[in-house]
């Protein structure tokens, strides 16, 4: 079962976002590249493309924190500062391209030219329809990261679900007792029994039951509800669950530790 950490989404974000460049270097490259000319105009493309990418990912990856109002008018910001700048550098970005010339004879005196032409011109709309294009992929991408997300979330009302091989594990919150960190990975302590999960503490965290689990160190979360005894030595401060597990309480986290349980600081 798969989960999407923060740093999963920046890197699937980041990949898709060399994908776009990639992709549309190679498309401009196959429209204008083949001329020598063009080299300027090529390289301008590749500079707007890039920035289209990282405003629109950027939008993207904080899509959730503004909602869809302010997203949307950032993006119709955006849209028409591509389209004003296009619009600004149009007279710089007309190439005109000698394509074929054709020497034809007139008559014994004189010859005459004909002269294919093509016009390059890139301007506001053009400007508009990169941007356009780069945020429409970068949605599509989001709201595919999130439904395969929210397929393969871990999380229910009051379950947390860890696949081992070919097993699907059903852990009611009520029942787990302890979480540790582990760097990517939490180790979830339930009934004696360890299960390992992909999931980083604070996204487990952000999502699970708040009327069970509370973090009490850096690399601990427990749950509140199983505390038997609050300990205290030359160390500092530790909780006693239930089933005789002893988790130590770190100093930036006692003092939240001590107002849940209506424990005076002096105490």
């Amino acid at each position: 079962m798969k989960i999407f950490s923060n740093n999963n989404r920046k890197l699937f974000h980041l990949q898709r976002g060399v994908v776009q460049l990639l992709f549309g270097c190679i498309i401009f490259y196959g429209l204008v590249g083949r001329f020598s000319e063009l080299g300027e105009l090529y390289a301008v493309l590749i500079v707007v493309n890039l920035m289209a990418i990282i405003l629109s990912t950027l939008i993207v990856l904080n899509f959730k924190l503004r909602g869809f109002v302010n997203s949307f008018l950032i993006n119709l910001f955006l849209a028409g500062l591509f389209f004003t700048i296009g619009n600004f550098f149009a007279d710089s970005l007309r190439y005109e391209v000698i394509e074929s010339v054709v020497v034809e004879s007139v008559d014994a005196d004189g010859t005459s030219q004909a002269v294919g032409i093509r016009v390059f011109e890139y301007s506001g709309w053009e400007f508009l329809w990169i941007f356009l294009a780069h945020a429409a992929f970068a949605y599509l991408g989001y709201f595919k990261l999130k439904s395969d997300t929210d397929d393969a979330s871990n999380f229910s009302d009051e379950i947390f679900k860890v696949k081992l091989g070919n097993k699907l594990y059903f852990l009611p919150f009520k029942d787990i007792e302890f979480i540790e960190a582990s760097g990517n990975y939490v180790n979830i302590y339930s009934n004696e029994k360890k299960y390992t999960s992909r999931i980083a503490i604070n996204d487990m965290l952000r999502q699970a039951d708040k009327s069970y689990l509370m973090r009490i160190h850096r690399s601990f979360a427990i749950n509140i509800n199983q505390i038997r005894e609050l300990t205290t030595n030359g160390e500092g401060h530790a909780v006693v669950l239930t089933n005789g597990s002893k988790v130590k309480v770190g100093k930036h986290y006692k003092e939240n530790l001590f107002n849940h349980l209506g424990i005076s600081q002096g105490s």
